[in-house]
C-alpha cells in the first residue's frame, strides 16, 4: 500500500463529501484524531479504518481505495445526490448525538459533585 498515495485518495472522499476531516471521522466511527494522526505522522490507515469507510460509503469502489484503479465509485443503488444528502443527515444525527451525549455526562458529573 503506497502511504501517500492511499491518504490522497482519503482525502479526495473527504473532499467529495464536502466532510472536513473530524466530521468524517465522525462518521466512520473513529475518533477524529485517528484520521488527523494518519496524516501528521504520514502512517497507512489502519485496516479498522479502511474497513470502516468501506462500509460507511457503500458505493466506494474497494478497489480504488486501495490500490487507485478503477473509478471512485460503484454503480450507486440511489442517485448521488440523493446518497450525499443520506450521508450528511446522517453525519449531522451523529454529531448531534454526540453533543446530547458530552451534555448529559457534564449533568451527571455536576449531580455527583453536589452529591460530594
Amino acid at each position: 500500500m503506497k502511504t501517500l498515495e492511499i491518504r490522497n485518495r482519503i482525502t479526495k472522499i473527504i473532499e467529495d463529501t464536502k466532510l472536513t476531516k473530524s466530521s468524517f471521522a465522525k462518521a466512520i466511527g473513529v475518533r477524529p484524531s485517528v484520521i488527523q494522526s494518519m496524516y501528521d505522522r504520514e502512517t497507512d490507515p489502519s485496516y479498522k479504518v479502511l474497513s470502516a469507510i468501506l462500509e460507511t460509503f457503500s458505493t466506494l469502489s474497494a478497489e480504488w481505495l486501495m490500490r487507485g484503479e478503477g473509478e471512485m465509485y460503484r454503480m450507486p443503488t440511489m442517485p448521488k445526490e440523493e446518497y450525499m444528502n443520506n450521508l450528511l443527515s446522517l453525519t449531522d444525527t451523529i454529531s448531534m448525538l454526540q453533543d446530547t451525549i458530552k451534555l448529559q455526562q457534564k449533568t451527571i458529573e455536576e449531580l455527583k459533585s453536589k452529591m460530594s
